[in-house]
């Protein structure tokens, strides 16, 4: 009888080790469920970020109204970058950074109601093909001129979290009534 019941307690310690090794897998699969959901958020939210940009390709900066050595107004080309969807520019913000003597930052939406932005071409822009030149109006702006020989960054994010950047370097010789090519 006492062999009967050792067998017993054994039996329940093997059964007690096999539900707690059940019990454990079902915890790890349960959390490698939530890590995959939440890996794959994350890897649909980075892909809206990284796909759904614009390429900025030629930047102009332009003196037609103040003394020489300032820019008031930066022209540049806005295309849709490969892989991206639609991307409504009104929908969009941009960032304006001038690395002078001190740096200055103007963040806006493309506001088409005030004289500080223009858009000359498709503000949809749906295929890669389509261009737009948008001018930013610095005179029309608390942002101000900046001066040659300066530098300028451009931001644009759309709504999708997905940003374009492009640093130009302002000519070291700024006449007025002019245009330049921002390298």
């Amino acid at each position: 009888m006492k062999d009967i019941l050792n067998k017993i307690q054994s039996n329940k310690k093997i059964l007690a080790v096999g539900v707690v090794l059940i019990l454990s897998m079902i915890v790890g699969v349960t959390i490698l469920g939530q890590l995959q959901a939440q890996a794959q958020q994350t890897g649909e939210e980075m892909t809206d970020k990284l796909s759904n940009v614009v390429r900025i390709t030629n930047v102009l900066v332009e003196n037609d109204t103040q003394p020489q050595g300032e820019i008031n107004k930066i022209h540049f080309h806005v295309r849709l970058a490969s892989g991206s969807e639609d991307i409504d520019l009104q929908d969009a913000t941009y960032t304006l950074s001038s690395i002078e003597n001190e740096t200055k930052t103007k963040t806006q939406s493309f506001d088409l109601s005030d004289n500080s932005v223009t858009i000359d071409g498709p503000q949809v822009l749906s295929e890669q093909k389509d261009k737009t030149t948008v001018t930013l109006n610095l005179d029309e702006t608390d942002f101000g001129t900046i001066s040659e020989s300066g530098k300028v960054e451009i931001h644009i994010e759309n709504p999708d979290g997905g940003t374009t950047y492009a640093e130009r370097s302002i000519p070291s010789q700024i006449d007025t009534n002019t245009t330049y090519i921002a390298e």
